[in-house]
């Protein structure tokens, strides 16, 4: 009995002085960074199985961290209006895809740049099917789905940023921005997921699924042991070096771009950042003959986001967005 004792009391102690040594190092508790989000009416973003992610149709008062304020509308067809009026003939449909970035978050229906564009061509139709938290694998199934309702566009463009390799993989640093970002933004959101799921992309399985109340856990003592959080942190570090994101994405760019040929339809990547990481996907892009739309921003930036509250591109950004696409499309 002395000697377990002995044991039990080295094994405190140990771990003790260690958690000293470490919080001396500035290694603290796990702490979650909050993000807020609030809609009148609520939940303008539900689940979808499908997606991940869906788009409650309605017209939402939106207020981010308790400062930035804005307008979105969506359509019946889950999709952000870009225009208050449909038009009756259409030259050509446009489906664009993409992210919170592309969507607009943050600034009004009328000022994000798919909105714009739509009102620079009117005789065309763009649907603009980009939501907050999608990557790039949202836009391969949706065009899947398409393929198989005969609901096919003209042109499909992708946008990329250089976040949408972690979220094409969900790799565990998305789960747990998911975990902690989104679901704890709003106290009434996260029972609504529960029985939801994420889509990802696996190399060797294709699209695959993870449940919503499978997303991320913290190890037990993580909120108050900075020993716990450090490991945790050491671990995941060395799980994501394991994945190859980037190899992921270029799998699934490649998946849509030979559906797009089967199907005629003319498929552009729309690059959005501007970074080391971009540039890679560009390169790859440009040696596979798939066409980019290279209009990219360094994001975030205090002249191009609502900083410091808000990561996302504002007005000027999306306006800056509208014009080197416009340019492009023109030539």
């Amino acid at each position: 009995m002395k000697r377990l004792f002995n044991i039990l009391f080295i094994i405190i102690t140990t771990f003790l002085l260690l958690e000293i040594v470490i919080r001396i190092c500035g290694v603290t508790p796990f702490e979650a960074k909050l993000f807020n989000i609030q809609s009148t009416p609520t939940f303008c973003m539900i689940p979808n199985s499908t997606y991940g992610f869906g788009l409650n149709p309605g017209k939402f008062q939106v207020k981010m961290n308790h400062k930035i304020n804005y307008t979105c509308t969506h359509h019946s067809d889950s999709f952000r209006i870009l225009s208050y009026s449909e038009p009756i003939r259409f030259q050509k449909k446009i489906d664009i895809h993409g992210c919170s970035f592309t969507y607009g978050m943050s600034v009004d229906d009328s000022l994000a740049f798919p909105f714009l564009l739509q009102k620079s061509f009117p005789n065309y139709r763009f649907r603009n099917y980009s939501v907050p938290g999608f990557g790039n694998i949202q836009a391969l199934i949706r065009l899947k789905n398409q393929i198989k309702n005969n609901d096919l566009p003209d042109i499909i463009m992708v946008s990329y940023a250089d976040f949408h390799d972690e979220r094409n993989a969900l790799n565990t640093n998305y789960r747990k921005s998911l975990y902690h970002g989104f679901l704890n933004a709003n106290e009434k959101i996260k029972p609504l997921f529960d029985e939801s799921q994420m889509p990802y992309y696996d190399l060797e399985k294709g699209i695959q699924y993870r449940n919503w109340n499978k997303m991320y856990k913290n190890w037990f003592g993580r909120d108050y042991l900075a020993t716990v959080n450090s490991l945790q942190n050491a671990f995941e570090k060395m799980k994501s070096a394991s994945d190859d994101e980037k190899a992921i994405t270029h799998k699934i760019l490649l998946e849509i771009n030979d559906l797009c040929k089967k199907s005629n339809i003319d498929f552009f990547v729309l690059t959005i950042t501007e970074n080391a990481n971009t540039e890679i996907t560009k390169q790859f892009c440009e040696q596979q003959n798939i066409k980019v739309l290279d209009v990219g921003l360094e994001l975030p930036s205090e002249k191009y986001s609502n900083l410091p509250y808000d990561i996302h591109p504002n007005r000027i950004a999306h306006r800056i967005f509208a014009e080197r696409i416009l340019e492009k499309m023109k030539n």
